[in-house]
């Protein structure tokens, strides 16, 4: 491995002191990670952005350190690729969208970068995608020995035949093949499930769509979820998921609904897991969330519209006020203050926003405070997710 020269590892920090990693992290995840490009099998935004911020840190260390990847980034980048060919992804989906983060990256730093240190930082280029070069070929590697599993290839049908179901092309002879291997009726309305469990063990969620197309259902891997079509429903509570699983499923329905059932499928398990809720969900119990998510440009503006006016101690005595029915005394007494201080700040509440708590006025608020509660969950999980991961670019330092 070649070292940039000490001028260009110096211009390298200079750079990067003016560099925000976050935004460069979402520009990467934006330029080359769409998630379109993954069809019905994409993963979690969240899981890619956060694999793309740890690729960036690696990536740092191995231009401005001189670090080479060591054997537990090697083993992560083994397990990646296992995990992609167990779950029937095509083998260049990795190497492909990597090669191309690269240059959206590089590109930016040389943005970020002022002439002078423009000028030293081009030998930098050669030994980026000499690293891209050494995390393809390790991901090769394991894929192609995990791809000459029988598991594997398994996967890979259900996947082909799932796909194809989904966007309504005629089946081939190995689909319908691999349809009576299943015991699936292909032609037959079917029910949309989604099963969510760890984002970081893939290898369950391999073994659970296993299982599944033992009893006769059509379930691949997509991401850090199992999702696929059933003839019926299932007894998911005897299936021996894990504690933290969420399992959502649709209702009978033609295969020309299946992504709008998944759809609505992904927002209910994302709803729920945001709620810290586990086991089966019905997507009849998340219906304000799905009219609201739906609507997002209107979803903000009730926020706006209802809190928006609002001081903290008036915002509060309204979530208070929702979260108790509208019940004032109980309101009162969970603040605690006196039924006519209560009653004066609803009063107030009132004069801000230009809404009366009449039957119509409550269901505005209540869809107001669904959405700013699920909004202020989902800021939680990211700042969560963000301190779970170690800064390798910190330490380093």
């Amino acid at each position: 491995m070649v070292e940039l020269s000490a001028e260009a590892q110096t211009a390298g920090r200079r750079t990067l002191a003016r560099l925000d990693l976050e935004q460069l992290t979402d520009a990467v995840v934006e330029g080359a990670w769409e998630p379109f490009e993954f069809g019905s099998v994409a993963p979690p935004r969240e899981e890619v952005r956060a694999a793309v911020r740890w690729n960036l840190d690696l990536a740092i260390q191995w231009l401005l350190n001189g670090q080479q990847l060591a054997g537990e980034e090697m083993k992560w980048i083994g397990e990646l690729a296992r995990e992609m060919a167990a779950a029937g992804q095509p083998l260049d989906r990795i190497p492909a969208r990597y090669r191309r983060g690269a240059r959206v990256a590089w590109h930016a730093v040389l943005e970020t970068a002022s002439e002078a240190d423009r000028a030293a930082l081009i030998e930098g280029a050669d030994l980026l995608f000499e690293y891209v070069d050494s995390v393809s070929s390790a991901f090769g590697d394991a894929y192609e020995e995990a791809a000459r599993d029988t598991s594997s290839l398994q996967e890979q049908r259900a996947q082909a035949l799932f796909e194809h179901l989904r966007s309504g092309r005629e089946l081939s002879a190995r689909d319908r093949e691999v349809a009576a291997e299943i015991g699936f009726q292909p032609d037959a309305a079917a029910r949309a499930f989604l099963v969510s469990a760890s984002s970081r063990r893939r290898p369950q969620q391999i073994a659970i769509a296993g299982r599944l197309r033992q009893l006769g259902v059509l379930a691949v891997v997509g991401g850090s979820q199992v999702l696929g079509l059933a003839p019926g429903p299932l007894p998911w509570r005897e299936l021996d998921l894990p504690p933290e699983a969420i399992v959502a499923e649709g209702e009978l329905a033609t295969l020309d609904q299946i992504d709008a059932t998944l759809e609505e499928l992904r927002v209910v398990v994302e709803i729920a897991t945001l709620r810290g809720r586990r086991g089966v969900v019905q997507a009849d119990e998340f219906l304000l969330d799905l009219l609201l998510r739906g609507s997002p440009s209107i979803a903000a503006r009730l926020v706006a519209r209802v809190y928006g006016p609002l001081p903290d101690e008036l915002a509060r005595t309204l979530d208070v006020l929702i979260e108790n029915d509208f019940d004032r005394t109980k309101a009162a007494e969970q603040l605690p203050v006196h039924r006519n201080t209560l009653r004066n700040r609803l009063v107030r509440v009132e004069e801000l926003t230009g809404l009366e708590l009449d039957p119509e006025g409550r269901a505005l608020v209540s869809l107001a405070w669904v959405q700013r509660r699920t909004s202020a969950a989902r800021v939680d999980a990211v700042r969560g997710s963000a301190r779970g991961r170690a800064g390798l670019l910190t330490a380093a330092a």
